[in-house]
């Protein structure tokens, strides 16, 4: 069974090799080579141009691919149908390569031109263009008056005396647009800057002015802090008084709490050597505190009405009019008791009258007399009194 299956097998090959013989002898005595080629689409463009590349091969079967975009040798893909990004203009030399299952072989060489239109863009403006020494930012605005969209757009400034640090980008910008662009630059020097601005490839002409740096004592500086802490400490203690004594001074208070801020701010800008900005926030204090004193100075009373008079003095005026109900009752009584006087004086009077015009009575007679008169008169003054009483009760 062994021998018989070994032997098929040899049959069988035997039998593709003289196929394959008598198909090459059809064909004039040679195997037919493979045919291979390609086709692309764009044809051409300008940077950066995307081109997709397709095999035109004669023939059925399995292969396999090998593509060089630039003529180095050195294989950039082996899909069927690549994509491959040209990125600079030139003229490309393209080599396609296609293996079939039997190994055979074959090979296509094609050209590809790629060109590069030049960015036609304006720089309008830049600004500022006075500056001063450290970081700072620079607009510069653009416009594209191309033929053709630009991308991903980005300034760099370069130049003696100026360090580019970072810059803003445009992603689009599409034909007869403008925009701008920002770079951070950190000037070294004062005086006046020539620069390059590089845009797209372009390089545009900048003149900065740059004004000397000032210089700060950071001693007078806290100085002077520690004297306006202590003037603005005064015109607080004016404000309170001001206040106790009602003049129109609430106003004044907002200014002197933004004061105090600006007081803390420059104390702190001293600590972290920021000297110009706490020279800034120390002028306007200053500046502050005079408005402060002046509108202290100037300030009005507060005007009363006469119901508020009387509201805030209700309790001096009540023991006002209880004083003179007072005083009022004494002179009632002191009236009273020398009304009472008058009428005692009036009646002995009288007494002394009857005696001395009527002598027959000057005996013991005359002298009973005299006596019941005193009498009459005692009695009805005790009956006034027990009138008086009365009334007093029911009152």
């Amino acid at each position: 069974m062994r021998k018989s299956g070994v032997s098929l097998t040899v049959f069988f090959v035997l039998s593709l090799f003289f196929i394959a013989l008598a198909r090459a002898e059809e064909n004039g005595g040679s195997v037919q080579p493979l045919n291979a080629s390609f086709v692309f689409f764009p044809y051409d463009g300008s940077a950066p141009l995307e081109v997709t590349f397709t095999p035109d091969i004669e023939g059925v079967g399995q292969y396999s691919y090998s593509w060089d975009f630039n003529g180095d040798t050195m294989v950039d893909s082996t899909v069927e149908r690549p994509r491959y990004t040209f990125e600079k203009e030139g003229e490309y030399r393209i080599i396609f390569s296609v293996t079939d299952s039997l190994g055979h072989k074959a090979s296509k060489e094609g050209s590809i031109k790629i060109t590069v239109e030049e960015a036609n863009i304006t720089l309008s403006s830049y600004f500022p263009k006075a500056l001063k020494q450290g970081e700072q930012d620079v607009t510069f605005v653009v416009l594209n008056n191309g033929k053709m969209i630009l991308h991903d757009l980005k300034v760099k400034v370069v130049g003696e005396g100026v360090q580019h640090l970072t810059s803003t980008s445009i992603e689009s910008l599409g034909v007869g647009e403008e925009d701008s662009l920002t770079a951070k630059i950190k000037v070294l020097q004062s005086g006046t800057l020539n620069a390059t601005v590089k845009i797209a490839g372009k390089n545009y002409p900048a003149q900065f002015t740059v004004a000397e740096e000032v210089q700060y004592n950071k001693e007078e500086l806290q100085f002077r802090l520690t004297d306006l802490k202590g003037k603005l400490q005064a015109q607080e203690g004016i404000y309170y008084d001001k206040k106790a004594e009602e003049f129109l001074v609430a106003e004044i208070y907002d200014t002197i709490k933004d004061v105090k801020e600006r007081l803390q701010d420059a104390e702190q800008e001293i600590l972290t050597n920021k000297l110009g900005e706490a020279q800034v926030n120390l002028n306007l204090v200053s500046s502050s505190l005079e408005d402060i004193s002046a509108d202290l100075e100037g300030a009005k009373k507060k005007e009363e009405t006469v119901l508020q008079w009387l509201k805030e003095n209700a309790i001096a005026i009540t023991a006002i009019i209880a004083a003179l109900g007072t005083l009022s009752g004494v002179m009632i009584k002191v009236t009273s008791h020398a009304k009472k006087l008058g009428e005692n004086v009036k009646q002995k009077m009288i007494i002394k009258r009857t005696i001395t015009t009527e002598p027959k009575l000057a005996g013991s007679s005359g002298t009973q007399v005299v006596k019941e008169v005193i009498e009459t008169s005692e009695g009805n003054q005790e009956i006034k009194d027990e009138k008086k009483g009365e009334v007093s009760d029911n009152k």
